[in-house]
């Protein structure tokens, strides 16, 4: 059953030798951090590939017998290949955030085998875990408005751990979780705007059904009643949670009703959260969005 957020006065002002300890071993501190520099490291390669192929187009433009491009050729050219970078770009980042998630998953099973009780992992470090890819949010806008605007939403999904599986989880209500909620609101807001001019908003039809969210109650009681059960559990609702979500992105990158499609999946996580006392989701998103889907 939902629960409220721990209060920000039950946190201690120092911290504990065992809470260390949790930290260090799951919270992704230490050799986990390097891996956030994986996009960066990806999206440097490709531009070094992008450059070396424009020199070897500008050598050829120059050798004696060259016929130079018309303009419109080259302009489509250049289009194409922004184009191609950009999509690159988005799926770099996709990556990147869908092996931190699977990190994560995997240490959050490992605590709540050891200690289910630690607060060492929380919906902040979920969170946290997306600052390094805002900036390339603003990248890609000036590439590709349409891209960002998916990928803010793919960030939006991994913006938060699952609260169902202890009351830890939910993180207490003075962490950084609201901050970086409040920073994905105002980059996806402006991004709702840009789509406005792309693309109509369109009202006719349905929006294609996608995986509900699975929680343990909907096992058996013959399957949750031991430890080692509850576990086996986890592993198939991370794996079902998992689906849901890239059917979620698929249906975002493929629908003609992309503020519809926005909207019901930022609600969704809305009233999941609210449930568990974590609030400011994309609020004034949700709103803007709301408005269009009138």
């Amino acid at each position: 059953m939902p629960v409220t957020r721990n209060s920000g006065n039950d946190k201690p002002s120092t911290v504990p030798l065992k809470r260390k300890r949790d930290i260090a071993d799951y919270s992704g501190t230490g050799s986990d951090s390097e891996k956030e520099n994986d996009t960066e490291s990806a999206l440097r390669s490709e531009q070094a590939k992008t450059t070396k192929a424009s020199k070897a187009t500008s050598k050829s433009k120059s050798l004696p017998g060259a016929k130079p491009k018309s303009k419109s050729k080259s302009d489509a050219s250049t289009t194409t290949t922004s184009s191609k970078d950009a999509k690159k770009l988005y799926t770099i980042t996709l990556k990147a955030i869908d092996k931190r998630i699977a990190d994560l998953d995997k240490k959050i099973n490992i605590l709540l085998d050891r200690n289910p009780n630690s607060d060492a992992i929380t919906t902040e470090t979920s969170a946290r875990s997306l600052l390094p890819h805002i900036p390339i949010v603003t990248k890609l806008a000036s590439m590709d408005g349409k891209l960002a605007f998916n990928l803010l939403l793919s960030m939006a999904d991994a913006s938060h751990t699952d609260c169902d599986s202890t009351i830890k989880m939910c993180g207490t209500c003075c962490d950084d979780t609201g901050d970086i909620f409040g920073m994905l609101d105002k980059l996806l807001l402006k991004q709702i705007e840009s789509m406005l001019e792309m693309e109509p908003v369109t009202g006719a039809g349905t929006l294609t059904e996608v995986p509900k969210r699975w929680t343990e109650a909907d096992a058996p009681e013959s399957e949750r009643r031991n430890k080692r059960q509850r576990k086996a559990l986890y592993k198939r609702k991370v794996g079902l949670e998992n689906e849901r979500r890239l059917a979620k992105r698929m249906r975002r990158e493929t629908t003609d009703r992309w503020a519809a499609a926005a909207l019901n999946d930022l609600v969704e996580e809305r009233d999941h959260l609210d449930a568990y006392g974590v609030g400011g989701y994309l609020l004034e998103s949700i709103a803007r969005l709301e408005e269009l889907c009138k």
